[in-house]
């Protein structure tokens, strides 16, 4: 079952075992944020069934849900859906990274909390994408899916109502597919998989050497749009050729790419567009009454443009919800804008938010 909760719930969801809690922003009328409620049921297994020993390999957690979800994504809508989804994930962990820097501690896999650290202060979509990325690229050193499943059932049964470490994965995956007597297995087992350096897998900062290849053919219609946009600059001809046409019958999903393409690669940064450009998206796509995921990534290059009416846009959303993912970057994209709007607003308001959303957000805004 699903509990919607007030809107200062700090979390997309919360997978408490048989009664997950989500945020009230996934009721966003196009049914475009059903992929939250694919991966908190997929945390029934990869989270509540088993779950990470410390925090330090929280990873193993949201990493191995993520990887599911996109396969229950696959399933349900068909693979462009999945491949946009998965487009998103690389998008938003290369922002991250960049935000925290690449030889950051947070950036690691299994990060050092040794020294006390607050769990919420490494909080990211690091271990999400990143951990992800590692579960994909053993399956992809193991023969694919057909193989890994399998394994990964396994591993449910093996360490069922128990917590797990990293090198505990690392252990059973060795063992359960040592047992193998399939040639490609047995050849991979002594190539591919020996070969691999599992401290550097797990404790390497930075973007992974290995990615899950993204099918760019869903992708090229977003990413041409983009790319016409940025080209349009601020001619007032060119900017009139767009219409709600260009984007008529795509997923939100696929906004997210197109919008994407369109943004730096920093979570605290917005993009290159003019502010007449931004404001004629704005009137022909209606990004500022699109979900939230949409409309935070408008936004960001609103904001950075200095559009017209894109503070008032930005201080609506910070204030009617919050949900981290899109309340902290909306603030820091408002600190750029204007400082004192930001920091007024936040200490207006930081009642209304959970502890843990405010504690963020007057850290991100040093008040």
């Amino acid at each position: 079952d699903l509990l919607v909760l007030p809107p200062s719930f700090p979390y997309g969801g919360m997978e408490n075992p048989c009664l997950t809690f989500v945020t009230p922003t996934l009721l966003a009328k196009d049914r475009s944020q059903v992929h939250v409620v694919a991966h908190e049921v997929s945390h029934s297994w990869s989270g509540n069934l088993v779950t990470n020993e410390t925090w330090e390999h929280f990873w193993l957690n949201e990493g191995l849900t993520v990887f599911i979800e996109l396969k229950i994504l696959r399933e349900v809508y068909g693979h462009e859906e999945a491949q946009l989804e998965l487009a998103n994930r690389l998008k938003s962990l290369r922002e991250s990274i960049n935000h925290f820097g690449e030889q950051h501690d947070f950036t690691r896999l299994i990060p050092d909390l040794s020294g006390g650290q607050d769990p919420d202060d490494a909080f990211s979509i690091v271990p999400y994408v990143k951990g992800m990325a590692l579960f994909s690229l053993l399956e992809h050193l193991i023969g694919g899916e057909v193989h890994f499943l399998p394994f990964l059932k396994a591993y449910f049964e093996r360490f069922g109502g128990a917590t797990v470490t990293s090198q505990q994965m690392r252990d059973f995956f060795l063992e359960f597919f040592g047992k193998s007597s399939e040639p490609s297995i047995v050849a991979a087992l002594k190539g591919p998989v020996a070969a691999l350096d599992w401290e550097k897998l797990f404790k390497a900062p930075g973007m992974p050497e290995y990615l899950p290849p993204c099918d760019v053919a869903p992708l090229e219609a977003a990413k041409a749009l983009a790319a016409r946009w940025s080209k349009a600059g601020e001619d007032p001809s060119a900017l009139a050729e767009f219409s709600p046409e260009d984007i008529k019958g795509w997923s939100s999903s696929k906004h997210l790419v197109f919008l994407d393409a369109l943004l730096t690669d920093n979570e605290d940064g917005g993009g290159s567009l003019s502010s007449a450009a931004c404001s004629r998206m704005a009137s022909t796509y209606g990004f500022l009454e699109a979900n939230c995921e949409v409309r935070f990534r408008f936004l960001r290059l609103a904001l950075a443009a200095k559009t017209e009416g894109a503070a008032e846009a930005a201080v609506s959303l910070a204030t009617s919800q919050g949900r981290m993912k899109f309340t902290r970057p909306t603030y820091r994209a408002l600190l750029a804008y204007d400082a004192s709007l930001a920091r007024e607003t936040f200490l207006k308001n930081r009642s209304s938010y959970h502890p843990i959303c405010a504690k963020m957000v007057a850290r991100d805004l040093k008040v």
